[in-house]
């Protein structure tokens, strides 16, 4: 099942684990940036985290299963607080069962720890500005 469904206390988007179906982010975002009045740069940086999350669920949780689904949640619980919960049934990935990269060669002119910001950043970016 994919497509959204509304209620008064939160918003779902039903996705496939298909990323022909990351398509439906945007559209959904700008719904319910006009709905709950989402500041234009705070809705771009939902829909970046939002796309790159369910586009590691799709390629790297559920690879080669096309059967898998992913739901993302909406809730406002107090005005100008946005959440958005991410939920899957995916390959569980603990980033502390990978080993530590060798960082002492060369990182392309980048010290480490120093690349682009995360999705978990950014989310955290995104809380603090939506608060002020």
């Amino acid at each position: 099942m994919t497509g959204r469904e509304t209620d008064q206390a939160e918003d779902r988007l039903f996705l496939r684990s298909q990323l022909s179906d990351i398509a439906q982010i945007p559209p959904w975002i700008e719904s319910l940036a006009s709905r709950y009045a989402i500041p234009e740069n705070i809705g771009f940086a939902i829909n970046l985290c939002l796309e790159e999350a369910v586009s590691n669920i799709t390629r790297h949780g559920y690879g080669a299963d096309s059967d898998g689904s992913v739901i993302v949640r909406f809730t406002t619980p107090k005005q100008e607080l946005f959440v958005f919960i991410v939920e899957d049934d995916a390959q569980h990935f603990n980033p502390l069962d990978v080993l530590t990269p060798n960082t002492r060669g060369k990182l392309g002119g980048r010290r480490p720890g120093h690349s682009l910001p995360s999705p978990f950043r950014r989310q955290a970016r995104i809380r603090t500005d939506a608060h002020r």
